[in-house]
């Protein structure tokens, strides 16, 4: 009987773990930088938005896109950042905020070739608490 009850709490506990705070988020806009370029894309595009510390992981469409680093995780804001050093003074940065408040993301992309930063895109979306 003691290894029923163990199982059980078990179980429960899982259950807990399976609901972590997540988001469910649409693509408002989004603008990629090529070369100096602006190439803008509106709409279309919903996105999942999964708070697992130590990181935030974003899926689209049921596929893994990327995990951030939790630097913030308040009532308020949820604020994730993820760097890659790609050698030779190049490297990119990866940045998601996301306003609890208002229902309101933002993501850009930063890359960096030397000493000089240039960003590679910036996306925004509305985004609702998952339940």
């Amino acid at each position: 009987m003691r290894g029923t009850g163990l199982l059980c709490m078990a179980l429960l506990l899982g259950g807990n773990a399976a609901s972590a705070e997540a988001w469910k988020c649409s693509l408002v806009e989004s603008h990629h930088f090529v070369q100096g370029r602006d190439v803008a894309q509106r709409g279309g595009g919903d996105f999942l938005i999964q708070i697992k510390p130590p990181v935030i992981n974003l899926t689209a469409n049921g596929h893994f896109i990327i995990d951030y680093k939790i630097i913030e995780n308040s009532r308020f804001r949820l604020f994730g950042e993820k760097q890659t050093d790609l050698g030779g003074g190049q490297g990119r940065t990866a940045r998601l905020t996301l306003d609890k408040v208002h229902g309101r993301i933002g993501q850009s992309g930063i890359s960096r070739k030397g000493d000089s930063d240039e960003l590679e895109e910036m996306i925004s979306g509305r985004c609702s608490e998952a339940r």
